[in-house]
């Protein structure tokens, strides 16, 4: 295969990573790597595109067999084996031997005419909401359903770009000090006071990595760079024996020609301040152009409730669930609870933690069921809690107009 064609197939499959289309970057950015094995660019990307911890993995090593200096490809390839020793950990977990706990008996998931009873379906990881490929916000809960994350887990340019805008601001306020006794134009100082202001929330914003904030940067740095040329033009016309000798004070005591020779030196100095600062504002507004854009390079990718396919323990299920609960992501919780429940069938936590989930998601009757048939096999304290949540729910499904409760969607009403 010709290396247009590759070149071409790269392009497309590294576009429809960044737009979340895993399926055809894999396809394409793997017919990359098959043609061209030593292509570092396509295997990094694939990695992107994969669905488990074990395929990334297997392409970041690719990655540093190629090139073993990529950084990113080095760093990601950390977090993903330390996740990986972690979740290997849990899967090992030493049980202690005990007595078998009762089964929980409680109505099966599919007597329930609701979406978890659907398959072939895609739900709103939010709120359960049946959602389709057209739909850019969750018709339920209004949730943004593509997320952006940033191809660089930690940037690399950021850190010193901010030292060198920082750097920036103290020449713009060191040339202003020392040109002020030149009697400078007024408007010269304004804006050079506007731009030393512009530059300071220029570095607070790339620091907290606004993307906005990169944009603006790099239109403030051009107008800078054009602002530094007018002003040097204009202190070059400026060096003239009869300007600075307007600047003569009569009633001044020192000698005339100690004086001029003062105002020389400070002219000269913030000559060389104002040349220093043009040469600064340009080494940045290169930086920013070709390297500091990688820092904040996003691949836009579509959620929707899933179960991380890694995870093989009811113990890891159950971790999974709360982060993504932490994160507002109750219907992706429930699918790790059904799963933690359905491999620890005898752990009245687990189905404790679903019974809730399904409650916050307004399902109540399935949260009833499975609190219900908690409470023969809970202790006495546990009881009393179980029976207080049973309470609560039972006031929710009596009291509340049906055009109030959380929304419980069927196919038929899809």
């Amino acid at each position: 295969m010709t290396q247009p064609h590759i070149n071409k197939w790269l392009e497309q499959g590294i576009a429809a990573a960044k737009a979340g289309q895993k399926q055809q970057a894999r396809t394409l950015l793997q017919q990359v790597v098959e043609n061209d094995p030593n292509n570092e660019t396509a295997w990094l990307w694939l990695g992107t595109a994969m669905e488990t911890d074990a395929e990334r993995i297997k392409c970041l090593k690719q990655v540093l067999a190629i090139n073993p200096n990529n950084q990113s490809a080095r760093k990601r390839l950390v977090l993903l084996e330390k996740r990986a020793h972690i979740l290997a950990q849990t899967n090992n977990t030493f049980t202690p031997t005990s007595p078998p706990k009762p089964q929980i008996q409680y109505t099966s998931y599919s007597e329930f005419n609701d979406v978890w009873s659907q398959e072939n379906i895609e739900l709103c990881p939010y709120c359960a909401y049946i959602i389709t490929q057209e739909n850019k916000f969750c018709p339920g809960c209004k949730r943004n359903l593509y997320i952006s994350l940033y191809v660089l887990d930690e940037p690399k340019h950021i850190g010193l770009f901010v030292y060198w805008l920082l750097l920036l601001a103290g020449i713009q306020l060191l040339s202003q000090i020392v040109l002020f006794p030149l009697g400078d134009n007024r408007a010269w100082v304004a804006v050079q006071v506007l731009f030393i202001l512009f530059t300071l929330l220029a570095a607070l914003g790339i620091g907290l990595r606004i993307a906005l904030a990169y944009q603006l940067t790099n239109f403030l740095l051009g107008m800078l760079s054009l602002f530094t040329l007018g002003r040097l033009a204009y202190l070059l016309t400026f060096a003239t024996t009869a300007r600075f000798s307007t600047l003569l004070s009569p009633e001044s005591s020192l000698d005339p020609v100690i004086t001029f020779t003062i105002l020389r030196i400070i002219y000269y100095f913030g000559l060389v301040l104002l040349v220093s600062q043009l040469v600064i504002t340009m080494r940045n507004l290169f930086v920013s152009l070709f390297s500091l854009g990688e820092d904040f390079e996003k691949l836009v990718q579509r959620v929707i409730a899933t179960v991380d396919p890694s995870i093989k323990t009811a113990v890891g299920h159950h971790q999974a669930a709360k982060q993504l609960a932490q994160a507002g992501m109750w219907a992706s919780a429930v699918l790790h609870w059904q799963r933690a429940a359905a491999n620890a069938p005898r752990e009245l936590t687990y189905h404790r933690r679903l019974a809730q989930a399904y409650a916050r998601l307004g399902f109540y009757e399935r949260s009833l069921n499975i609190l219900q048939g908690l409470l023969p096999l809970a202790t006495k304290e546990e009881q009393n809690e179980i029976q207080n949540l049973i309470t609560e729910l039972q006031y929710k499904l009596n009291t509340s107009p049906s055009s109030q409760k959380p929304q419980k969607q069927t196919l038929d009403e899809k």
